[in-house]
Protein backbone atom coordinates (compact mmCIF):
# COMPACT_ATOMS: atom_id res chain seq x y z
CA UNK A 1 0.00 0.00 0.00
CA UNK A 2 0.71 3.67 -0.48
CA UNK A 3 0.69 5.11 2.85
CA UNK A 4 0.95 8.70 3.76
CA UNK A 5 1.14 9.75 7.46
CA UNK A 6 -0.19 13.10 8.75
CA UNK A 7 2.01 14.18 11.95
CA UNK A 8 3.18 16.94 13.32
CA UNK A 9 4.45 15.74 15.81
CA UNK A 10 7.73 13.44 15.00
CA UNK A 11 11.20 13.42 15.63
CA UNK A 12 13.84 15.14 15.80
CA UNK A 13 10.82 16.67 18.02
CA UNK A 14 10.92 15.14 21.99
CA UNK A 15 8.10 13.36 23.34
CA UNK A 16 5.79 10.02 23.65
CA UNK A 17 3.79 11.30 20.57
CA UNK A 18 6.66 11.35 18.20
CA UNK A 19 8.24 8.05 19.56
CA UNK A 20 4.94 6.35 18.72
CA UNK A 21 4.10 7.91 15.42
CA UNK A 22 7.85 6.83 14.10
CA UNK A 23 7.13 3.60 15.49
CA UNK A 24 3.85 3.71 12.89
CA UNK A 25 6.52 4.05 10.09
CA UNK A 26 9.13 2.40 10.57
CA UNK A 27 6.75 -0.60 11.19
CA UNK A 28 4.97 -0.40 8.11
CA UNK A 29 7.58 0.25 5.89
CA UNK A 30 9.22 -2.51 7.45
CA UNK A 31 5.98 -4.33 6.11
CA UNK A 32 6.80 -3.70 2.79
CA UNK A 33 4.64 -0.70 2.32
CA UNK A 34 5.65 2.67 0.75
CA UNK A 35 5.23 4.76 3.73
CA UNK A 36 5.68 8.69 3.46
CA UNK A 37 5.43 11.07 6.32
CA UNK A 38 4.38 14.52 6.13
CA UNK A 39 5.32 16.93 9.07
CA UNK A 40 6.18 20.27 10.28
CA UNK A 41 9.87 22.15 10.10
CA UNK A 42 10.81 21.52 13.20
CA UNK A 43 12.50 24.74 15.15
CA UNK A 44 15.85 24.98 17.27
CA UNK A 45 13.76 24.41 20.34
CA UNK A 46 11.57 21.47 19.51
CA UNK A 47 15.11 18.91 18.62
CA UNK A 48 16.30 16.60 21.14
CA UNK A 49 15.02 13.22 20.16
CA UNK A 50 17.42 11.82 16.67
CA UNK A 51 15.58 8.65 15.07
CA UNK A 52 16.47 7.71 11.39
CA UNK A 53 14.12 7.61 9.00
CA UNK A 54 14.03 3.53 8.79
CA UNK A 55 12.62 2.49 5.25
CA UNK A 56 10.29 5.58 4.80
CA UNK A 57 10.30 9.16 3.14
CA UNK A 58 10.16 12.37 5.33
CA UNK A 59 8.73 15.39 4.32
CA UNK A 60 9.09 18.54 6.42
CA UNK A 61 7.03 21.62 5.83
CA UNK A 62 8.04 24.89 7.41
CA UNK A 63 5.50 27.26 8.47
CA UNK A 64 4.76 30.35 10.24
CA UNK A 65 1.83 31.12 12.43
CA UNK A 66 0.29 34.76 12.08
CA UNK A 67 2.63 37.51 14.12
CA UNK A 68 1.27 37.83 17.19
CA UNK A 69 1.48 34.52 17.76
CA UNK A 70 5.04 34.24 16.19
CA UNK A 71 5.88 36.64 19.07
CA UNK A 72 4.26 34.96 21.41
CA UNK A 73 6.06 31.42 20.32
CA UNK A 74 9.31 33.69 20.37
CA UNK A 75 8.56 35.06 23.96
CA UNK A 76 7.49 31.72 25.95
CA UNK A 77 10.41 29.90 24.07
CA UNK A 78 13.59 32.53 24.30
CA UNK A 79 16.21 31.77 27.07
CA UNK A 80 19.39 33.39 27.60
CA UNK A 81 21.99 31.45 24.59
CA UNK A 82 19.04 30.80 22.33
CA UNK A 83 19.06 31.97 18.64
CA UNK A 84 17.99 34.70 18.57
CA UNK A 85 18.21 38.00 20.04
CA UNK A 86 15.58 38.52 23.26
CA UNK A 87 12.25 40.26 22.71
CA UNK A 88 11.73 41.88 26.34
CA UNK A 89 14.15 42.07 28.92
CA UNK A 90 13.11 38.98 31.59
CA UNK A 91 10.76 41.19 33.67
CA UNK A 92 8.68 42.43 30.69
CA UNK A 93 8.69 38.79 29.98
CA UNK A 94 7.59 37.58 33.11
CA UNK A 95 5.09 40.13 32.97
CA UNK A 96 3.55 39.71 29.50
CA UNK A 97 4.07 35.96 30.12
CA UNK A 98 1.78 35.34 33.43
CA UNK A 99 -1.66 35.49 32.02
CA UNK A 100 -0.85 33.69 28.98
CA UNK A 101 0.77 31.10 30.71
CA UNK A 102 -2.24 30.85 33.14
CA UNK A 103 -4.94 30.83 29.88
CA UNK A 104 -2.68 27.98 28.36
CA UNK A 105 -2.91 26.11 31.48
CA UNK A 106 -6.42 26.06 31.24
CA UNK A 107 -7.72 26.54 28.02
CA UNK A 108 -4.70 24.64 26.08
CA UNK A 109 -4.57 26.95 23.44
CA UNK A 110 -1.05 27.35 21.35
CA UNK A 111 0.14 23.50 22.95
CA UNK A 112 -1.25 21.94 20.59
CA UNK A 113 -4.13 20.97 21.98
CA UNK A 114 -6.91 22.92 21.38
CA UNK A 115 -7.23 25.84 18.59
CA UNK A 116 -6.06 28.69 18.32
CA UNK A 117 -2.61 26.25 17.25
CA UNK A 118 1.29 27.56 16.52
CA UNK A 119 0.74 24.70 14.08
CA UNK A 120 -2.99 25.55 12.56
CA UNK A 121 -1.09 27.69 9.62
CA UNK A 122 0.70 24.44 8.75
CA UNK A 123 -2.93 22.75 7.22
CA UNK A 124 -2.39 25.13 4.11
CA UNK A 125 0.87 24.05 3.10
CA UNK A 126 0.41 20.48 3.86
CA UNK A 127 -2.58 19.86 1.57
CA UNK A 128 -0.82 21.50 -1.03
CA UNK A 129 2.15 19.43 -0.79
CA UNK A 130 -0.72 16.60 -0.88
CA UNK A 131 -2.45 17.95 -4.18
CA UNK A 132 0.75 18.06 -5.83
CA UNK A 133 1.91 14.56 -4.87
CA UNK A 134 -0.82 12.12 -6.20
CA UNK A 135 -2.98 9.81 -4.42
CA UNK A 136 -2.41 7.10 -1.25
CA UNK A 137 -4.43 3.90 -0.46
CA UNK A 138 -4.56 4.93 3.03
CA UNK A 139 -3.79 8.43 5.02
CA UNK A 140 -3.32 8.26 8.84
CA UNK A 141 -3.63 11.34 10.81
CA UNK A 142 -2.08 11.33 14.40
CA UNK A 143 -3.51 14.13 16.55
CA UNK A 144 -2.99 16.70 18.41
CA UNK A 145 -2.54 19.14 17.42
CA UNK A 146 -5.59 19.25 15.34
CA UNK A 147 -3.85 20.65 12.37
CA UNK A 148 -3.29 17.13 11.63
CA UNK A 149 -6.73 15.81 11.16
CA UNK A 150 -7.59 19.26 9.75
CA UNK A 151 -5.27 18.58 6.85
CA UNK A 152 -6.43 14.88 6.29
CA UNK A 153 -9.85 15.76 6.15
CA UNK A 154 -8.94 18.28 3.34
CA UNK A 155 -7.38 15.26 1.78
CA UNK A 156 -10.02 12.73 1.73
CA UNK A 157 -12.51 15.77 0.80
CA UNK A 158 -10.35 16.04 -2.50
CA UNK A 159 -10.09 12.23 -3.22
CA UNK A 160 -6.68 11.82 -2.32
CA UNK A 161 -6.90 8.41 -0.29
CA UNK A 162 -9.27 5.36 -0.27
CA UNK A 163 -9.16 5.31 3.32
CA UNK A 164 -8.59 7.60 6.23
CA UNK A 165 -7.75 6.26 9.70
CA UNK A 166 -7.42 8.86 11.96
CA UNK A 167 -5.35 8.34 15.46
CA UNK A 168 -6.71 10.14 18.38
CA UNK A 169 -3.97 10.34 20.81
CA UNK A 170 -6.07 12.61 23.58
CA UNK A 171 -9.79 13.41 22.78
CA UNK A 172 -10.10 16.88 21.25
CA UNK A 173 -13.06 19.22 22.25
CA UNK A 174 -13.58 16.66 25.38
CA UNK A 175 -10.56 16.93 26.62
CA UNK A 176 -9.77 15.70 30.05
CA UNK A 177 -7.10 18.74 30.93
CA UNK A 178 -8.02 21.58 28.61
CA UNK A 179 -11.18 23.48 28.20
CA UNK A 180 -10.69 25.31 25.02
CA UNK A 181 -11.44 28.96 24.85
CA UNK A 182 -14.91 30.52 23.71
CA UNK A 183 -15.55 31.57 20.57
CA UNK A 184 -13.26 29.45 19.04
CA UNK A 185 -14.72 25.98 20.97
CA UNK A 186 -17.52 26.83 18.53
CA UNK A 187 -15.33 26.38 15.52
CA UNK A 188 -13.22 23.20 17.25
CA UNK A 189 -16.91 21.78 17.67
CA UNK A 190 -17.90 21.92 14.28
CA UNK A 191 -14.46 21.22 12.69
CA UNK A 192 -14.38 17.83 15.01
CA UNK A 193 -17.78 17.11 13.82
CA UNK A 194 -16.60 16.99 10.22
CA UNK A 195 -13.56 15.20 11.13
CA UNK A 196 -15.63 12.13 13.13
CA UNK A 197 -18.20 11.85 9.85
CA UNK A 198 -15.65 11.79 7.37
CA UNK A 199 -13.26 9.59 9.20
CA UNK A 200 -13.30 5.86 7.54
CA UNK A 201 -11.23 4.14 10.90
CA UNK A 202 -10.84 5.87 14.14
CA UNK A 203 -7.79 4.55 16.81
CA UNK A 204 -6.93 6.05 20.42
CA UNK A 205 -5.09 5.00 23.42
CA UNK A 206 -6.82 3.36 25.74
CA UNK A 207 -10.01 1.37 26.27
CA UNK A 208 -12.19 4.18 28.29
CA UNK A 209 -11.22 6.79 25.87
CA UNK A 210 -12.30 4.49 22.95
CA UNK A 211 -15.80 4.33 24.40
CA UNK A 212 -16.04 7.82 24.96
CA UNK A 213 -15.03 8.41 21.55
CA UNK A 214 -17.24 5.73 20.27
CA UNK A 215 -20.27 7.20 22.54
CA UNK A 216 -20.17 10.51 20.68
CA UNK A 217 -19.83 8.77 16.91
CA UNK A 218 -21.68 5.64 17.27
CA UNK A 219 -18.74 4.06 15.46
CA UNK A 220 -16.37 0.94 16.74
CA UNK A 221 -12.87 2.83 18.09
CA UNK A 222 -9.78 0.92 18.42
CA UNK A 223 -6.95 0.52 20.78
CA UNK A 224 -3.62 1.23 19.81
CA UNK A 225 -1.47 1.37 23.16
CA UNK A 226 1.29 3.86 23.00
CA UNK A 227 3.63 0.91 23.66
CA UNK A 228 7.49 0.46 24.26
CA UNK A 229 10.99 0.14 22.82
CA UNK A 230 12.47 -3.50 23.53
CA UNK A 231 15.89 -1.78 22.75
CA UNK A 232 15.29 1.46 25.14
CA UNK A 233 18.42 0.14 27.34
CA UNK A 234 20.74 -1.22 24.92
CA UNK A 235 23.75 1.32 24.11
CA UNK A 236 23.15 3.47 27.27
CA UNK A 237 26.26 3.96 29.28
CA UNK A 238 26.84 1.25 32.19
CA UNK A 239 27.74 4.44 34.43
CA UNK A 240 25.66 4.73 37.18
CA UNK A 241 22.86 7.85 37.07
CA UNK A 242 23.63 8.19 40.94
CA UNK A 243 25.99 7.91 43.90
CA UNK A 244 26.21 4.81 45.93
CA UNK A 245 25.35 6.54 48.53
CA UNK A 246 22.49 4.04 50.03
CA UNK A 247 19.61 6.48 49.71
CA UNK A 248 16.33 5.45 47.77
CA UNK A 249 15.45 7.48 45.03
CA UNK A 250 12.12 7.59 43.00
CA UNK A 251 12.41 8.94 40.14
CA UNK A 252 9.70 10.66 37.99
CA UNK A 253 10.34 11.95 34.07
CA UNK A 254 7.48 13.13 32.33
CA UNK A 255 5.26 16.04 32.08
CA UNK A 256 3.48 17.09 34.56
CA UNK A 257 0.13 19.66 34.67
CA UNK A 258 -1.89 22.11 36.33
CA UNK A 259 -4.88 19.98 37.25
CA UNK A 260 -5.47 16.45 37.54
CA UNK A 261 -2.25 15.24 39.38
CA UNK A 262 -1.12 14.69 43.05
CA UNK A 263 2.33 16.20 44.13
CA UNK A 264 1.76 17.02 47.68
CA UNK A 265 1.04 13.28 48.79
CA UNK A 266 4.36 12.28 46.69
CA UNK A 267 6.32 14.69 48.28
CA UNK A 268 4.68 14.91 52.12
CA UNK A 269 5.48 10.69 51.42
CA UNK A 270 9.11 11.45 50.84
CA UNK A 271 9.55 13.87 53.40
CA UNK A 272 8.49 11.40 56.34
CA UNK A 273 11.52 9.30 55.00
CA UNK A 274 14.93 11.20 55.64
CA UNK A 275 16.75 8.54 53.18
CA UNK A 276 14.60 9.31 50.61
CA UNK A 277 15.06 11.49 47.69
CA UNK A 278 13.42 12.33 44.52
CA UNK A 279 14.34 12.75 41.47
CA UNK A 280 12.41 14.44 38.98
CA UNK A 281 13.23 14.83 35.00
CA UNK A 282 10.16 16.90 34.03
CA UNK A 283 8.73 20.65 33.57
CA UNK A 284 7.00 22.90 35.45
CA UNK A 285 9.36 23.61 38.39
CA UNK A 286 7.36 25.62 39.87
CA UNK A 287 4.28 23.34 40.63
CA UNK A 288 7.31 20.96 41.74
CA UNK A 289 9.14 23.33 44.17
CA UNK A 290 5.53 24.73 45.63
CA UNK A 291 4.98 21.10 46.21
CA UNK A 292 8.34 20.58 47.84
CA UNK A 293 7.75 23.66 49.78
CA UNK A 294 4.28 22.46 51.22
CA UNK A 295 5.77 19.48 52.24
CA UNK A 296 9.13 20.47 54.01
CA UNK A 297 10.81 18.09 51.37
CA UNK A 298 14.03 20.57 51.17
CA UNK A 299 16.96 19.91 49.34
CA UNK A 300 15.55 16.18 48.71
CA UNK A 301 13.86 17.29 45.86
CA UNK A 302 16.45 16.44 42.88
CA UNK A 303 14.60 18.73 39.81
CA UNK A 304 16.70 18.05 36.82
CA UNK A 305 14.38 19.38 34.42
CA UNK A 306 14.04 18.31 30.85
CA UNK A 307 16.94 16.14 29.98
CA UNK A 308 17.93 14.21 27.17
CA UNK A 309 16.53 10.65 26.37
CA UNK A 310 19.55 8.75 27.40
CA UNK A 311 19.46 10.54 30.17
CA UNK A 312 16.47 9.98 31.11
CA UNK A 313 16.53 5.98 30.56
CA UNK A 314 19.68 6.08 32.51
CA UNK A 315 17.55 7.53 35.97
CA UNK A 316 14.78 5.36 35.13
CA UNK A 317 17.03 2.14 35.11
CA UNK A 318 18.67 3.01 37.74
CA UNK A 319 15.61 4.09 40.54
CA UNK A 320 14.88 2.85 43.63
CA UNK A 321 11.20 2.71 42.40
CA UNK A 322 9.50 4.93 39.57
CA UNK A 323 6.37 6.74 39.84
CA UNK A 324 3.82 7.56 37.76
CA UNK A 325 1.57 10.56 38.30
CA UNK A 326 -2.26 9.11 38.00
CA UNK A 327 -5.28 11.30 37.57
CA UNK A 328 -7.72 11.96 40.21
CA UNK A 329 -10.76 10.76 37.59
CA UNK A 330 -10.29 7.29 36.29
CA UNK A 331 -13.51 8.59 34.05
CA UNK A 332 -10.90 10.20 32.01
CA UNK A 333 -9.61 6.97 30.30
CA UNK A 334 -5.62 8.66 30.10
CA UNK A 335 -3.47 6.09 29.88
CA UNK A 336 0.17 8.18 29.65
CA UNK A 337 2.37 6.54 27.44
CA UNK A 338 5.20 6.89 29.85
CA UNK A 339 3.72 3.32 31.56
CA UNK A 340 4.92 1.75 28.81
CA UNK A 341 7.92 2.72 28.87
CA UNK A 342 8.67 2.23 33.18
CA UNK A 343 7.77 -1.32 32.11
CA UNK A 344 11.32 -2.53 30.75
CA UNK A 345 12.95 -0.52 34.00
CA UNK A 346 13.80 -2.99 36.56
CA UNK A 347 12.56 -1.06 38.85
CA UNK A 348 9.27 -0.98 40.49
CA UNK A 349 6.37 1.39 39.09
CA UNK A 350 4.51 3.16 41.84
CA UNK A 351 1.37 4.60 40.30
CA UNK A 352 0.62 7.41 42.68
CA UNK A 353 -2.04 9.98 42.55
CA UNK A 354 -5.28 7.76 41.02
CA UNK A 355 -7.54 5.30 42.03
CA UNK A 356 -6.97 1.28 42.23
CA UNK A 357 -8.83 1.17 39.25
CA UNK A 358 -7.15 3.57 36.82
CA UNK A 359 -6.61 2.43 33.31
CA UNK A 360 -2.86 2.87 34.47
CA UNK A 361 -3.20 0.90 37.83
CA UNK A 362 -4.20 -2.05 36.14
CA UNK A 363 -1.86 -2.05 33.15
CA UNK A 364 1.02 -1.96 35.94
CA UNK A 365 -1.19 -4.45 38.02
CA UNK A 366 -1.72 -7.06 34.61
CA UNK A 367 1.89 -6.69 34.16
CA UNK A 368 3.35 -7.88 37.35
CA UNK A 369 5.75 -4.78 37.54
CA UNK A 370 4.57 -2.38 40.40
CA UNK A 371 1.60 -1.38 42.63
CA UNK A 372 -1.25 1.38 42.83
CA UNK A 373 -0.59 3.51 46.15
CA UNK A 374 -3.20 6.15 45.57
CA UNK A 375 -3.03 9.57 47.04
CA UNK A 376 -2.54 8.86 50.53
CA UNK A 377 1.00 10.00 51.86
CA UNK A 378 1.21 7.62 54.69
CA UNK A 379 1.24 4.61 52.36
CA UNK A 380 4.03 6.06 50.15
CA UNK A 381 5.95 6.54 53.05
CA UNK A 382 5.22 2.79 54.12
CA UNK A 383 6.33 1.43 50.68
CA UNK A 384 9.71 3.53 50.95
CA UNK A 385 10.53 2.26 53.82
CA UNK A 386 10.04 -1.52 53.04
CA UNK A 387 12.19 -0.58 49.97
CA UNK A 388 14.60 0.59 52.22
CA UNK A 389 14.86 -2.44 53.91
CA UNK A 390 14.55 -5.02 51.58
CA UNK A 391 11.00 -5.96 52.11
CA UNK A 392 9.28 -5.04 49.59
CA UNK A 393 6.71 -7.31 47.80
CA UNK A 394 8.62 -9.13 45.07
CA UNK A 395 8.04 -8.52 41.36
CA UNK A 396 6.26 -11.30 39.06
CA UNK A 397 6.59 -9.75 35.57
CA UNK A 398 3.67 -10.91 33.68
CA UNK A 399 6.50 -11.43 30.26
CA UNK A 400 3.63 -12.42 27.36
CA UNK A 401 1.44 -9.46 28.44
CA UNK A 402 4.33 -7.17 28.38
CA UNK A 403 5.77 -8.19 25.02
CA UNK A 404 2.06 -7.16 22.96
CA UNK A 405 2.91 -3.72 24.93
CA UNK A 406 5.98 -3.18 22.12
CA UNK A 407 5.38 -0.35 20.02
CA UNK A 408 5.73 -2.52 17.09
CA UNK A 409 3.90 -4.70 17.89
CA UNK A 410 1.52 -2.37 18.55
CA UNK A 411 2.01 -0.63 14.73
CA UNK A 412 1.34 -3.88 13.61
CA UNK A 413 -2.50 -3.97 15.14
CA UNK A 414 -2.59 -0.83 13.61
CA UNK A 415 -1.59 -2.39 10.22
CA UNK A 416 -3.58 -4.59 10.44
CA UNK A 417 -6.59 -2.48 10.80
CA UNK A 418 -5.59 -0.56 8.06
CA UNK A 419 -5.34 -3.74 5.45
CA UNK A 420 -8.71 -4.76 6.35
CA UNK A 421 -10.50 -1.82 4.64
CA UNK A 422 -14.61 -1.32 5.42
CA UNK A 423 -17.05 -1.75 2.41
CA UNK A 424 -18.26 0.76 0.63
Amino acid sequence: MRILLVAPMFPPQRGVAPLRTHSFAACWAKAGHDVTVLTTEKRPDQIGLHLPPAGFKLVELPHRALWPFELIRRLGRWRPGAAGPPVTTPSMRRRLLSPLRALKARTGIFSAVRQPDLTDGWVRPALDWALANGRWDVVVSSGGPPAAHLAALGMKARGRCRLWAADFRDLWTDNHIYTGLFPFTLLERQRERRVLANVDRLVTVSPELARRLSAKTGCPVDVIYNGFDPESFAGLPPTAAFPADGRVRLVYTGTVYDRGQDLDSLCQGVAAVPAARLVVASDRPDLWAAAARRAGLGDRLDFRGSVCRSDALRMQRDASALILLDWYDPRHGVLTGKVFEYLLSPAPIWVVGGSPGSPAARVVSQAGRGMGLGRRAKRIRDAILLLRTGNQPRLRPNLKFIAQLSREEQARRFLRLLEDRPSG
